[in-house]
C-alpha cells in the first residue's frame, strides 16, 4: 500500500510540476518569447553542427 501512495505522490508532483509550466507558459509573453528564441537557437546550433560535418 505504501508503494502505491509513494507512486501516486510522484505522479501528482510531475503533473503538477508539468501544468505549472503549462500555466506559465500561458501567461508570460516574455517567458515564451525567451523560450522560443533559446528553442531557435538551439536548432540553429545542431543544423550549423550537421552542416560542419557533412562539409567534410
Amino acid at each position: 500500500m505504501l508503494l502505491l501512495y509513494r507512486a501516486l505522490t510522484v505522479f501528482l508532483v510531475t503533473l503538477g510540476k508539468s501544468l505549472n509550466f503549462v500555466i506559465f507558459c500561458l501567461n508570460s509573453a516574455s517567458f515564451r518569447s525567451r523560450l522560443i528564441n533559446f528553442v531557435n537557437s538551439k536548432i540553429n546550433q545542431k543544423r550549423l553542427s550537421l552542416t560542419s560535418r557533412r562539409s567534410f
